[in-house]
């Protein structure tokens, strides 16, 4: 085609003498491969672009002898007219339709779905392998299905039905994102179809899935559309998880494919102003009941592992006559048991008799990191146990307490309160995780956390002055109070004359787990939303729960049970968080009353 194109121009040069001269041919530079490569011209240089000698000679002025041309036909030597006009409509029809035939290069993108791998970031979905037969959505049990063999064996970003997930896709090198959506979603502006690559799933109506691909350059992110049932998926032969930073300090993260999640948080200040931080693990990937202990040296700027303990959970950080101790129970429902560590966490007792921290094996006990509260000479800590009537989780509460100057490693240094049944005229029919708290009068109570989210309420029960037994009137004894229905922990600061807590509110607005508030009351009753401390839109993907906290100088420093990047679920968190807010006192001069 070149040549034909070469020798037209001759003949029209011969006869016309239109080639323009040789310097002026020089003198522009030809556009970008991109710009040709987009317009599938057969012949890589236009004809602007060709140089006289290219064409056989060096061009011809007015009158001039044509005897330097080489390439003569017709009567004298000479293209008609009309051959010089038919040129100028092929060269015409070349730029407007192309060549006959695709180019090369064209055809082996078309065929090839090969893409660079992706990290993906964002919330509402996990990754996991797309093959026919693989599950489809985390909450059905709907299977992929005629996965073409060109994709089976890719990543795909797995969603929750019904729930749009947030996904930013940003290739590791320039080339292709693909993604899938059904078919009933329609296309993806901006999204090239490839209808080749369709699959299904297997729902009663084998919903049909559209792929579509769009071309990235290396690290340019591009947020892929989310709608209907399906939401859009990201597809590729690898995607890695690109994570957020969670708010905080990171002090420990478990991957939520390692099924093995972060509970109970706790916190406590070493004498010489070190920190500890401990929880347990949870969940089907967890090594039986095991507590992980954290130290920081700096204020809780970074921190460092310093043990696993087997057979401790649910267990309260303290510290008292110089020593640090964990109070909780063995296992999941299992025995009350009390270590000590003497090297600010490194190492601990064995709670292996009654005189080395095995405080009672008779019941199946309950609870979580609360405070440990010391009043009329004694330690209060606030427990629960299963009520061996009812079975199931049905929880009795009790108090535990032992004199301040007895041996806490010995059990018959330990007294509790007689266990307390739980019976209101609602909705709910529990109460958990209970707060040894000291009320304005001088009475202790246990505040417990109520079972019933629409309620957002928190139960009273009054201990007697000797400890042996509580009351409740399900009446009287059930009140208002943010996030009544997740766990929270209570205490009293003498300087503001106040009761503080760290609470998940459950309404205004609706919320899970989601939105972390900083609130007091001077009563116990009546309570005061003076900040959110942590927020984020996503409640079914995101926590800041179980918050175990203390007063530090003029600040508040916690620690959090958080859920983030992707997590299994908002209850089923991936790290445990470490914050602070300084200079908290201020915020008491601000807020809005709680309301039910």
């Amino acid at each position: 085609m070149t040549n034909f194109v070469r020798l037209l121009l001759n003949g029209c040069a011969k006869r016309h003498g239109k080639l323009p001269r040789p310097e002026l041919w020089e003198r522009r530079s030809p556009p970008s491969p991109q710009f040709w490569g987009s317009r599938n011209y057969p012949v890589r240089l236009p004809l602007a672009h060709l140089r006289a000698r290219d064409l056989g000679g060096e061009g011809r002025s007015a009158g001039g002898d044509n005897s330097r041309f080489p390439h003569n036909s017709g009567p004298g030597g000479n293209f008609s007219l009309l051959t010089c006009t038919l040129t100028l409509l092929v060269l015409a029809a070349l730029a407007l339709f192309g060549p006959i035939s695709p180019p090369v290069r064209a055809q082996t993108a078309a065929a090839s779905p090969a893409v660079n791998s992706c990290a993906v970031a964002g919330d509402g979905f996990s990754v996991q392998t797309l093959q026919s037969g693989a599950p489809a959505f985390a909450n059905r049990a709907y299977v992929w299905a005629d996965v073409p063999p060109s994709l089976a064996g890719w990543q795909v970003t797995q969603t929750n039905g019904g729930k749009l997930a947030h996904v930013c896709a940003t290739p590791d090198q320039s080339g292709f994102v693909y993604a899938a959506t059904a078919a009933e979603n329609g296309p993806l502006p901006g999204w090239e179809a490839r209808p080749s690559l369709a699959f299904h799933y297997s729902d009663a109506h084998a919903t049909p899935m559209s792929v579509f691909r769009r071309l990235r350059p290396a690290g340019a992110a591009v947020d892929v559309p989310q709608r209907g049932w399906t939401g859009t998926l990201v597809l590729a032969p690898r995607l890695s998880l690109a994570l957020r930073p969670p708010p905080g300090v990171v002090v420990d993260y478990s991957p939520p494919q390692t099924r093995s999640y972060v509970g109970s948080p706790a916190i406590a200040v070493l004498p010489n102003g070190n920190y500890v931080a401990a929880h347990d693990c949870f969940g089907p990937g967890a090594r039986g009941s095991e507590t992980r202990v954290f130290g920081s040296h700096d204020r809780g700027q970074t921190w460092q592992f310093l043990t696993n303990i087997a057979g401790q959970w649910w267990s309260t950080l303290f510290v008292h006559d110089r020593a640090l101790y964990l109070l909780g129970v063995t296992r999941e429902f299992g025995s009350l048991a009390i270590r000590r560590s003497d090297d600010g966490g490194k190492t601990w007792t064995t709670p292996a008799t009654p005189t080395t921290g095995l405080l009672a094996t008779d019941g199946h006990f309950h609870c979580a990191p609360v405070p440990i509260v010391e009043a009329r000479g004694r330690l209060w800590r606030a427990m629960e146990m299963l009520d061996p009537q009812t079975g199931g989780r049905h929880f009795l509460a009790f108090m535990l307490f032992a004199p301040v100057n007895a041996d806490l490693l010995n059990a018959q240094s330990w007294t509790r309160s007689a266990p307390q049944d739980f019976s209101a005229p609602w909705r709910g029919d529990n109460w958990l995780e209970g707060n040894a708290v000291v009320t304005p009068e001088g009475d202790m109570v246990d505040i417990l956390r109520t079972g019933d989210p629409a309620k957002d309420h928190a139960a009273v029960l009054h201990i007697s002055p000797d400890g042996a037994h509580g009351t409740f009137d399900p009446v009287h004894d059930l009140f208002a109070f943010p996030g009544g229905s997740t766990k929270f922990t209570i205490r009293y600061d003498p300087a503001t004359r106040l009761y503080w807590s760290l609470v998940n509110p459950q309404h205004h607005p609706d919320a899970q787990r989601n939105i972390l508030a900083l609130t007091s009351s001077p009563d116990l009753r009546a309570w005061t939303i003076h900040a959110v401390i942590l927020q984020d839109p996503d409640p079914q993907g995101v926590a800041f729960q179980y918050v175990d906290w203390l007063f530090d100088g003029d600040d508040i420093i916690f620690v959090s049970r958080t859920a983030f990047n992707n997590a299994h679920s908002y209850h089923d968190a991936d790290y445990l968080t470490f914050h602070r807010i300084a200079h908290f006192r201020p915020l008491a001069a601000k807020g809005v009353p709680a309301t039910p």
